[in-house]
């Protein structure tokens, strides 16, 4: 007995050195495209968010991919998984064009949102600047999940063609946990979606706020009033 474990511990050691290597190194996820937020409540929760009266304006939704490199080089040296596209099961600009399609036609804010249609009054348009999660070692057995969102929006009127307002976005969730139960890429999806969903209600927001400050003053506004009918009443008095 003593002979057969002296003959496996070089095996075990080597198993042991293997492991902290791996864990000191950096890599990206990648995993077969499995993941979409649209209609994965358990990804991404909508806002339900309700504007005050609606808009007769057509809203055209265009989302840009401007992302940079998708894996962050880390200062403090700390071994980092970073998610990548292919988790996704389509495009992460159309995941979120149709997204965004869902949110602005829950919240009764504008007449009609669509994707492409040239005809629409106004335009949003999104450059994606961040749309990533990623895992950092803490410790021997702890981990922070990270979920990072970044985009600039532009809201403008085609005819005439005005800017009405642009801002940029960013919500950066985590989230400590001492052991991972679920799967790694599984833990960083579901902090995009907790860092999406604190930037799209407040996107939605400044919109109505902006719409509303778009419309004219009420004495302004011409009221269509329709015309009284003569009424018909019977003389009254001595004949």
């Amino acid at each position: 007995m003593k002979m057969m474990t002296e003959r496996y511990r070089p095996v075990g050691a080597l198993l042991i050195a293997f492991a902290v290597m791996g864990l000191t190194v950096s890599s990206t996820v990648r995993a077969d495209s499995t993941y979409n937020m649209v209609n994965d409540y358990r990804l991404y929760t909508y806002s339900e968010y309700q504007a005050k009266r609606q808009h007769k304006d057509l809203l055209q939704i265009n989302v840009l991919d401007d992302r940079g490199p998708q894996v962050e080089e880390e200062p403090t040296g700390k071994p980092t998984l970073v998610t990548t596209d292919a988790l996704w099961m389509e495009p992460v600009p159309q995941m979120l064009e149709r997204l965004l399609m869902r949110e602005l036609a829950v919240s009764f804010l504008f007449r009609k949102v669509v994707r492409k249609d040239l005809r629409s009054g106004l335009v949003l348009e999104l450059k994606l600047r961040s749309f990533h999660g990623r895992t950092e070692r803490v410790g021997l057995l702890g981990r922070l999940i990270y979920g990072d969102v970044a985009f600039s929006a532009k809201l403008h009127q085609q005819k005439p063609r005005k800017i009405l307002f642009t801002k940029d976005y960013h919500s950066r969730t985590r989230v400590k946990v001492k052991s991972i139960g679920k799967s790694r890429r599984r833990a960083m999806v579901e902090q995009i979606g907790n860092s999406l969903e604190e930037i799209i209600p407040a996107l939605i927001s400044d919109m109505e706020q902006v719409l509303q400050e778009k419309r004219p003053p009420k004495k302004l506004r011409k009221v269509k009033r329709k015309a009284q009918k003569a009424i018909d009443l019977e003389p009254v008095g001595p004949k």
